[in-house]
């Protein structure tokens, strides 16, 4: 009976589920240790954490970031290190990092979107 009312207190007391941000209007997401595929490009995002970089601006401060792997056949392949605002070109296409969605306890996601 003891255990029964601990494990009630337990799940009384845990935080409530974590509502993810939605993506921005015309945006693709990718999370955190997935692969997804932009212009014929795949498109890795990993280690996401707050880092000292150069935002867009040119004014280098902590936030959050993520290493993108970008590679296509026959092609070789790159790792760039982004951030909101970052653009990046893939197939003659540019798209711009929308959102960095970075939560304390799970993977995180980014956002990219095509600029026209």
């Amino acid at each position: 009976m003891r255990w029964f009312v601990l494990s009630i207190a337990l799940v009384a007391c845990a935080p409530p589920p974590r509502v993810r941000p939605p993506v921005p209007a015309g945006a693709t997401a990718i999370c955190e240790t997935c692969v997804g595929t932009l212009e014929g490009h795949r498109v890795g995002v990993s280690n996401l954490w707050e880092r000292s970089l150069a935002g867009p601006d040119g004014v280098v401060r902590k936030q959050p970031s993520a290493q993108l792997s970008i590679w296509r056949d026959g092609e070789p392949s790159r790792h760039e290190f982004v951030v909101v605002g970052t653009r990046l070109t893939l197939g003659g296409v540019s798209y711009e990092v929308v959102m960095i969605d970075l939560p304390p306890h799970e993977p995180g996601s980014i956002a990219l979107r095509r600029v026209p």
